[in-house]
This record gives C-alpha cells, sequence and structure tokens, in this order.
C-alpha cells in the first residue's frame, strides 16, 4: 500500500514537472543549416497558439510569451529544409541552436523549347480602396508577434503550357515604416485555395516606400504548367508604432471588381486562407509562353 502510494506521488510530480507552466519565457538563439550557416526569416510558431516570430538576417530569433507549458512544442521551418521541432523545455535548457537539415532536391525534366517564348502579363493595375497587409490598426504589441499575415491574388496560366515566371509587381499605397521586410510567395492551387509553396523571394522596402514594387522571378528559374496564387506576407518594420492605432502597418491596394480572380488573405500562420470576392489586389505577373 505504501508503495502504490508512494508510486502515485511521485507520478504526480513527474506529471507536475513535466507540464510546468511560466508565467513569462523568453525563447531564444539561432536557426542554421548543416554547415553552421545562419537561416534568415526563418518561421518560428508555437504549436497550440497563434504565436510565433522569424528569424533575423543573422538567423537570430527571440520571442517573450506568458503561459507556456514546458511540454509545449515550438516548430521551426524554413522553403526548402525539413522541420524541426523543440518543446519549451528543450529551448531554455540549453537547446537554442536549431539546425535545419536540407530537403532532398529532386531535378525537373529539361524540355528544349524550339520556338521564341512570348512574354505575357496579367493583373490588376487599378486601385480605388487599400487593405491592411497586417494589423496595421492594432496597438497592441501580442497581435504583432504572430507569423502569416498575407494577402494574395490568383493567376490563370492554364496547364496546356509551361509557363516561365519573370517577374511580379505590386502596389503599396501607404507605409508607416522606415524599413520593411515582406516575402513574396508563390503556391500551386487545390481545390481553389493555396495549399503548396513553390517558391518565395525577400523584399526590402527602405525609406516609408511607395508606390510599385517590381521583383525579379526569373532567377528562381520557375516554371509551372498550373495557376498560381501570388503572395504578400509582412515579415518586420521599424519603427515600431503600436501606440499608433489606425496609422501603423504597410497598406497595399485592391480594385472592387466582380469580373476578377478573387484576392485571398491569411490572418497567421495557424489560420486558414480566406477568399474575398468582389475584391482584385492591385498585382501584375509577367511570364513566358
Amino acid at each position: 500500500m505504501i508503495k502504490k502510494i508512494l508510486y502515485l506521488v511521485n507520478f504526480s510530480l513527474l506529471v507536475f514537472v513535466t507540464k510546468f507552466s511560466f508565467a513569462q519565457v523568453t525563447l531564444q538563439g539561432v536557426v542554421m543549416d548543416t554547415n553552421g550557416k545562419p537561416i534568415p526569416y526563418a518561421n518560428i510558431v508555437v504549436a497550440t497558439k497563434k504565436l510565433g516570430t522569424f528569424s533575423d538576417e543573422a538567423g537570430r530569433f527571440e520571442l517573450k510569451t506568458t503561459h507556456l507549458e514546458s511540454t509545449t512544442v515550438v516548430a521551426f521551418s524554413c522553403l526548402g529544409f525539413k522541420t524541426e521541432e523543440r518543446s519549451v523545455k528543450q529551448l531554455l535548457d540549453g537547446g537554442s541552436k536549431i539546425m535545419l537539415k536540407e530537403k532532398e532536391k529532386r531535378l525537373d525534366e529539361v524540355v528544349l523549347q524550339v520556338r521564341k517564348l512570348k512574354t505575357y502579363k496579367k493583373g490588376k493595375t487599378r486601385f480605388k480602396n487599400t487593405d491592411l497587409i497586417r494589423y496595421g490598426s492594432s496597438f497592441r504589441e501580442a497581435a504583432w508577434n504572430q507569423p502569416g499575415h498575407e494577402l494574395g491574388m490568383k493567376f490563370s496560366l492554364g496547364s496546356s503550357k509551361t509557363s516561365h515566371l519573370k517577374e511580379v509587381a505590386f502596389y503599396i499605397k501607404r507605409n508607416a515604416f522606415k524599413h520593411a521586410v515582406v516575402r513574396l510567395n508563390i503556391y500551386s492551387l487545390k481545390q481553389g485555395k493555396p495549399i503548396k509553396k513553390l517558391s518565395n523571394v525577400i523584399v526590402k522596402l527602405k525609406d516609408h516606400f511607395t508606390g510599385w514594387k517590381t521583383v525579379a522571378l526569373s532567377e528562381l528559374g520557375l516554371r509551372v504548367k498550373e495557376d498560381v496564387v501570388l503572395s504578400i506576407e509582412f515579415l518586420n518594420g521599424s519603427p515600431k508604432c503600436y501606440e499608433n492605432p489606425g496609422g501603423c502597418g504597410l497598406f497595399l491596394s485592391y480594385y472592387p471588381t466582380w469580373f476578377s480572380p478573387p484576392m485571398y488573405s491569411k490572418a497567421g500562420v495557424n489560420s486558414s486562407w480566406e477568399v474575398a470576392k468582389g475584391r482584385s489586389l492591385t498585382m501584375t505577373l509577367s511570364y513566358k509562353q
């Protein structure tokens, strides 16, 4: 009987220690590849919460939060690498160096082109209203601590011919940041919604940049035989302006129309894609066929 009671007590203590909840915790470290090279703008996401951050240009990250259990899982991911997971306890016990392994690269079939390719451009160049790419109207810092805020647009390229993506341009109507970093993501679709990220490009905006921003895609060597969605994802901006509700943020432009592909939006990394019919993001895509 005494042994049984001691077992139950020890087991209870083990559960208590394992699931100990931290009132406030700071997770920090660096994300790198297997050669020790820093991985910039990797996603760091708390699995059970709408919470996360990105690594900076040197691969470093810092995430301050409250009420996390020691067993809570934090996922580290980046396009082209395998996702790694660590518990809060592992990170606090010295596991601050996160090493991501590269995924195996499969070479695409090489198709020789005999005819000269023609250049096409699709999208919208008109705008009337603005939409937020991130919670620009929020003065709460916590609302900014979730990666994955995206706005995007579908481009119908068809599946009968191979499309060589050349460049994309999007319009920024208002920008509260002296320095900002966004990520241009390229997705394939399934059942009408973005499903698989094909590639991405980091875009840096300086001196409160507004107007048309053109991003070259040719160097990606991306060839698709399907429709795609191109989205703009907010990564970070400075100086911080949480105390300025309504005026803080990066504002993209859209045009109200029922005769164009819909606009896609995502509130965060753990959120689902939403389709906004009747709106079209002010964005163009040039490609060759």
